[in-house]
């Protein structure tokens, strides 16, 4: 699989790229694609039809299947996993309406300071890991008490609003 992940690497892949591959190699499994825009995954769409492309953005899995993402890979699975999985299941099944609606503002907050810096936190949070710690040039500090709490308050809508639907 390859990443196209621009705010992680400095750099995005051509749509042009995942073409030339598509048609040249049988193993390719798909790209992740976490451009941040529905139009370049559009493009990557359009030079490689036949290619498995996933969403790689939480906060635009349902635009992105709307226009043929087969999957997602996540940030936000690492601290709600059965959430996460539910909203991809509802967007695969074109159910948009039953989506959780404060989704894409509440999976936004995971980048609001360097990943996986916000959803280790949430781990910690969740009770999921025992401590939240990150290796050098992450710190900790680089996550705002403000946005500590804005993650603290979402964590808990989100995890409120999908209780009677995951149990």
């Amino acid at each position: 699989m390859i990443y196209n992940v621009p705010s992680r690497t400095g750099s995005k892949i051509d749509p042009w790229v995942l073409g030339e591959l598509d048609s040249r190699f049988d193993h390719l499994m798909g790209i992740k694609e976490a451009s941040g825009s529905v139009e370049e995954f559009k493009a990557f769409r359009e030079v490689a039809p036949q290619a498995n492309l996933y969403c790689g953005d939480d906060n635009l899995i349902e635009p992105f299947v709307r226009e043929g993402a087969v999957g997602h890979v996540s940030v936000a699975a690492n601290a709600w996993p059965k959430e996460t999985k539910w909203i991809v299941e509802q967007a695969l099944k074109g159910n948009s309406e039953a989506l959780y609606p404060e989704w894409v503002s509440t999976s936004a907050l995971l980048f609001h300071a360097p990943n996986p810096i916000p959803v280790k936190h949430l781990m910690k949070l969740n009770g999921d890991i025992d401590f939240p710690d990150v290796r050098l040039p992450l710190s900790l500090g680089d996550l705002s008490d403000s946005v500590q709490t804005e993650l603290q308050q979402a964590n808990e809508r989100l995890l409120r609003w999908f209780e009677p639907r995951l149990h």
